[in-house]
Order: structure tokens, then C-alpha cells, then sequence
């Protein structure tokens, strides 16, 4: 069925238009002797535009070429059968009957549309050449598969979703921000899989360039042993890093030292005065050091709703020292159901109030997904006939659906390709490929019988 729809139907649709064309071509090409010959002969041509002319087109033919042979563009049949067509009408009209001339004259009696005419034609050719015999393209060649592990980049090379330029602006902005008399706070959302660590890792390796001006310190809350222990291992890697000692009055100051919680009650408020007098000194430690403190905090969505909160009075409070900026990725969605699961609240998006700016991670033209998962499959697995046929369920929207971040493409090409080396000989791939789909998206009613 689906051959049909690819190769017999464009073929049926080419033949009724060749019919139309066959019984009103003498009119037609009445009206293109009155419109478009008439409009064409009023251009004036100059050595200036035949040197841009040929800029231009042997660009886009050179384009046209790299596009074919890195696989990234597939005109359909349907597109080769009537440009086909409208090229054997052009010879027709042009070099049979030689009722038209081409102009300007540019090289051996050939005119502007000459040339675009026999370029489109080479780009024709080589379109079918991978349409008409696949096995020209990448064979099953490499037996030994490897999982895709979901490891986040550290460096622009390994850069797939193309986010370093995006990364290197965010370095301009957090250069600009004022942080002399308090703290900053930057949220960076995205939603699930689409690589928010993998950003984050570029945003170190770039602020690691920039030394004279950032101290950049990661912190990873999901390494404390427990929700309570977060704030000290917090204050501990910030004073070690920054090379600061001697406040442990302040962490006693602010609880996260323990004490006899009777006396904390009676001391209340000598701690409220003791603890801004110790933050004031903390201050001043750090505005001594003259760089700006960017705090790195991964794996922010994947915490529990207690540990968030810890984060949340760490960036709000405890730790709103001067010259430092948060800045840390998240699902915002993710992070305000968990809260909301533990503090209800309809109308509170809780990240709102603790974040002094939120930016949105760019998203990626789901093309670069896409073309990613198809690379992979032709180096181990597929052919470029099989990649056809994954080719028009990208085209329908269906992949982007049920593959739609950089991490589904690793997880399904692991599930997919596991499986098929195995069994390759004894299925149809097509029916294996969406089988593949429903058992990545929805595995309780693939095995559901």
C-alpha cells in the first residue's frame, strides 16, 4: 500500500496533467506569448547581472548538490515527475522547434534560463540516482552495536542542537547584570529531554574562558545525603572554592548548624542581628574578590519537592550574597507541579518569585533531531530505501510525536536497533519500525493482547 501511495499515485497524477497539458497546450502557450514573453522582453540586461546571475545560481546548485549527498534533502516523486516534465517542454519548445531564444547570450548560445534549466537538470539525476538505486547509499556495514548513551556534551564539537552561540550570548548578558548590592538569580526552562545540562556544560566551558572575570562553582544538590544537608554542603563548596574560612557563626546563625531548639526560641532575635552582621562580613569577603560568582546548579527538576525548597531559600536568602548569580536549568512546568503536590496552591508559579530572570533555552528545529537519529541508523542498520520509508512518517508529523526531544532519539535508537540486528531477516521492516514506535511511546499497550 504504501508503494502505491509513493510511486503509482505521483504517476497517475503526472499522466492526468500531461492529459490537460496535451489538449490545451496551444492555448496555453498562447497565454505565455501574451503575458510572460510580453513582461520578459522588457528586461534589460548588463555584464553586472550575468556575473550575479551566475553567483547565484551556482550557489543554489552547489547547495542542491551537498544537501543531496549529506542526505539531508529528498525531493519526492512526485516533484522529480514534473520538473521532469516541465524540462522535456522547455527542450521541446527551446533547442526542437526553436520557437524561443534564450537571453542574454552568457556561453555558447545559452541564456539565463538555459543554464538554470540544465543545472536543475544535474540536481534531477542525482535525486533519482538515490531514489532509483538505494544501494548506492550506506549498506549495513558495521555489526557491533553501541548504545547512544544520554551523556551531556562538554564542549561546542559535540554540539548537536547547535547551542553554543546561544551560550556565548548568555555569557554577554550575565556580564551586564548588576549584582553589587544583591544577589541574581537565573532560571533557564526548557522542557523535558531537550538538553538543559547539556546547555549548562556549555555555559561553563565558555565562562572558563573568561576567568579575569567569572568564578564559576557547580553545585549538584542530588549529591547531598539528604534534603537537610544541602545547604550545608552548599556553604562549604562556595567557602572552599572562594577560599573563605571562619564563618561557621554564620551557618550557626541561620540554622543550618544544629542547636538546642529551646534556646533558639529565646535567642531569636540576638541570631536575626548575629546572622546579618556575619552575612555583612561574607559580603565583604567577596566583594574583595572583584569577579563575579556564577553558581552552577544542575539537576534542579529532578529534586524532590523538600529539596527545591532548600534551593529556593538558598538563592532567596541564605545565600543572596553580593557579586554571585544563580544560574541553574529546569522544566517549569515539572518544578511547579512538584512543589504543588506539597504546598497546593492553583495561582502560584512558584518559580516566578524566586528567580529574578527566566530565560527561555532556544528550541531546536526538531530537523536536527531528526537528522541525528537518521545518521545513526545509517551507519549500523538501514540503507537509503529503508531510510525512505522513515522518511515519509518524518514528513507526516509522526516521529516529532513520538520522538520529539534529542533523548527520545538516543532511547529509541537503543531500543530499536537492539532488537533488529537480530530479527532483520525475518521481518518487514516498515511494520518493525512503527511497532518499535508504539513499544518506546506506549509499552503498556504494545504488550497489551
Amino acid at each position: 500500500m504504501n508503494t502505491i501511495k509513493k510511486y503509482i499515485m505521483p504517476v497517475l497524477i503526472v499522466l492526468l496533467i500531461a492529459f490537460g497539458w496535451i489538449v490545451f497546450e496551444n492555448r496555453l502557450m498562447d497565454l505565455f506569448d501574451e503575458f510572460i514573453l510580453h513582461v520578459s522582453s522588457l528586461l534589460t540586461f548588463s555584464t553586472f547581472s550575468t556575473i550575479l546571475f551566475l553567483i547565484v545560481v551556482l550557489s543554489c546548485f552547489g547547495y542542491g548538490v551537498w544537501r543531496i549527498k549529506e542526505h539531508r534533502c529528498q525531493m519526492s516523486f512526485l516533484t522529480i515527475l514534473l520538473l521532469l516534465g516541465g524540462i522535456i517542454i522547455y527542450v521541446k519548445y527551446r533547442f526542437i522547434l526553436g520557437d524561443y531564444i534564450s537571453t542574454p547570450n552568457v556561453i555558447w548560445n545559452l541564456g539565463y534560463f538555459d543554464i538554470f534549466i540544465i543545472l536543475l537538470f544535474i540536481l534531477i539525476i542525482l535525486q533519482s540516482i538515490f531514489l532509483i538505486y538505494p544501494f548506492l547509499a550506506k549498506k549495513v556495514i558495521d555489526t557491533n552495536f553501541k548504545f547512544l548513551t544520554d551523556i551531556p556534551i562538554d564542549n561546542p564539537d559535540a554540539d548537536i542542537l547547535d547551542y553554543r552561540k546561544s551560550a556565548a550570548e548568555l555569557i554577554r548578558d550575565l556580564e551586564s547584570i548588576d549584582v553589587r548590592k544583591s544577589s541574581c538569580s537565573v532560571g533557564l526552562i526548557s522542557p523535558w529531554g531537550t538538553g538543559k545540562t547539556s546547555y549548562m556544560k556549555l555555559l561553563k566551558y565558555y565562562l572558563d574562558r573568561n576567568t579575569n572575570k567569572f568564578i564559576v562553582i557547580e553545585f549538584n544538590p542530588r549529591h547531598s545525603r539528604s534534603a537537610a544537608n544541602i545547604q550545608k554542603d552548599f556553604f562549604e563548596k562556595l567557602f572552599s572554592e572562594l577560599g573563605l574560612s571562619s564563618f561557621s557563626s554564620y551557618l550557626k546563625a541561620i540554622n543550618v548548624f544544629a542547636e538546642n531548639k529551646l534556646i533558639s526560641t529565646f535567642l531569636g532575635f540576638h541570631k536575626q542581628w548575629n546572622k546579618n552582621s556575619e552575612k555583612e562580613k561574607i559580603n565583604n569577603a567577596i566583594q574583595r574578590i572583584d569577579k563575579k560568582i556564577i553558581v552552577l546548579i544542575d539537576d534542579f527538576d529532578r529534586l524532590l519537592a523538600e529539596e527545591i525548597i532548600e534551593i529556593f531559600k538558598l538563592i532567596d536568602g541564605n545565600a543572596s550574597f553580593k557579586n554571585l548569580i544563580f544560574v541553574t536549568a529546569y522544566d517549569k512546568r515539572l518544578i511547579n507541579d512538584i512543589i504543588g503536590e506539597s504546598y497546593p496552591n492553583k495561582n502560584t508559579l512558584f518559580s516566578d518569585k524566586f528567580f529574578t530572570l527566566e530565560i527561555q533555552i532556544p528550541l531546536r528545529p526538531y530537523e536536527k533531531i531528526y537528522n541525528f537519529l537518521i545518521d545513526n541508523l545509517l551507519k549500523i542498520v538501514i540503507n537509503n530505501e529503508k531510510r525512505s520509508i522513515i522518511d515519509t512518517y518524518y514528513q507526516s508529523g509522526l516521529l516529532k510525536k513520538y520522538i520529539p526531544t534529542l533523548r527520545d532519539a538516543k532511547r529509541f535508537y537503543n531500543l530499536f536497533v537492539l532488537q533488529y540486528k537480530k530479527i532483520h531477516h525475518d521481518i518487514v521492516f516498515e511494520d518493525y519500525f512503527l511497532l518499535s514506535l508504539i513499544k518506546y511511546k506506549h509499552t503498556d499497550e504494545y504488550f497489551t493482547r
